[in-house]
């Protein structure tokens, strides 16, 4: 079924080595669950490495739950594309530009979104790449485009029999308006509520739309997605990063200027995309478990106040996997911020312990 039919390459793969070790399909998914896992771990770790990251920065990193949700759906492509994402990475991080390019193919045969990976690679280094690179960057993601469109041309419709270019433009505003607003839309053969309001259209294959009441828990659990998703990397993310400060960082880093502009757009598109809105939280993984931990200066004079926000941070993480109620788990994340927000400017305060941003990537 749509959009599934279309993430192409980690089912064939699983499907030939299946059919060359004898192996069972599920066993193969395990062992490329663990073999993409440790790939993006260990083009993580060495980068941060490489970059001076503090030891509680890279425990924070290494020790958030986002990693060990990620590793729960490996029936899903997130975990396969999250690796073959980090080959890119690290690719751009060591200023192999044409590498990066190439890595464009088997993302796209993987899933549809690697078109914003283009976009956004393209708006962050079209002055760098020479006029071979910028062919390449095109060729590759629409050929890995053509190729599933080819291979899923007999794939089932979507649950709404729509044509896909009208799906995609229609599932922004359905979720829009869900995950931010709070006012599940409906349409006829949805038993989800009694519509509060509904419309007859003249033409296409829904009839009629409608939207529900409004439900207050519906933004407030998109709220609460957004602030656990990376822990208080987000927090960092404002505190430490002033318009002076990423002007700098743009200028002299291709890897990072890419991971801000991509990190960004998924993160604010998350919650427009889907239903599952942690999971689509979690694209915007380069930004928050690789820029922000790379540039966060060595602010804490004091150890006792690091290791006090890793904890908090540590905390934040882990609350959507506690199982307690919103009304309670919510607060708790907001509470956690403000600690967090407190030590920072505790810290940013004392005049020994200024941010110096320290770029080590191309």
């Amino acid at each position: 079924m749509q959009p599934f039919a279309t993430r192409q390459l980690q089912p064939l793969v699983v499907r030939g080595l299946s059919h060359l070790t004898g192996f069972s399909v599920y066993s193969i998914f395990i062992a490329l669950g663990v073999a993409s896992i440790v790939v993006v771990l260990t083009i993580v770790g060495g980068l941060l490495l490489r970059s001076g990251t503090p030891v509680w920065i890279l425990i924070a990193t290494g020790g958030c739950f986002f990693w060990a949700d990620l590793v729960r759906g490996l029936a899903l492509p997130d975990l396969w594309y999250a690796a073959l994402l980090g080959i890119m990475l690290y690719a751009l991080a060591n200023r192999q530009t044409l590498a990066a390019m190439l890595m464009l193919f088997p993302l796209s045969l993987s899933r549809e979104s690697t078109l914003l990976v283009l976009l956004c690679l393209l708006l962050a280094a079209w002055k760098r790449l020479r006029v071979i690179e910028r062919v390449l960057a095109f060729v590759a993601t629409f050929a890995g485009s053509f190729i599933t469109s080819r291979l899923s041309a007999n794939a089932l419709a979507n649950q709404q029999h729509v044509p896909g270019s009208l799906y995609v433009l229609g599932k922004i505003p359905w979720n829009f308006f869900k995950n931010v607003i709070g006012a599940y839309p409906w349409t006829a053969g949805m038993n989800i509520c009694t519509p509060a309001w509904q419309i007859h259209l003249p033409f296409g294959p829904i009839k009629v739309f409608g939207v529900c009441e409004w439900v207050l828990s519906l933004p407030l659990t998109t709220l609460f997605d957004g602030l656990t998703r990376f822990g208080l990397f987000p927090l960092l993310l404002l505190f430490f990063f002033p318009i002076r400060t990423w002007r700098s960082l743009w200028r002299e880093s291709l890897f990072l200027r890419f991971c801000l502009i991509y990190g960004v757009i998924s993160f604010l598109l998350a919650p427009m995309l889907g239903t599952a809105v942690p999971r689509l939280f979690g694209y915007a993984w380069p930004l928050f478990m690789l820029a922000v931990p790379a540039c966060v200066p060595p602010i804490f004079k004091s150890g006792a106040k690091a290791w006090g926000f890793l904890a908090i941070h540590l905390i934040v993480s882990y609350l959507p996997d506690i199982g307690t109620p919103l009304q309670i788990s919510l607060p708790l994340a907001i509470v956690g911020y403000v600690v967090g927000w407190w030590l920072l400017r505790a810290a940013k305060e004392d005049p020994e312990a200024q941010p110096v941003a320290v770029v080590a990537f191309g």
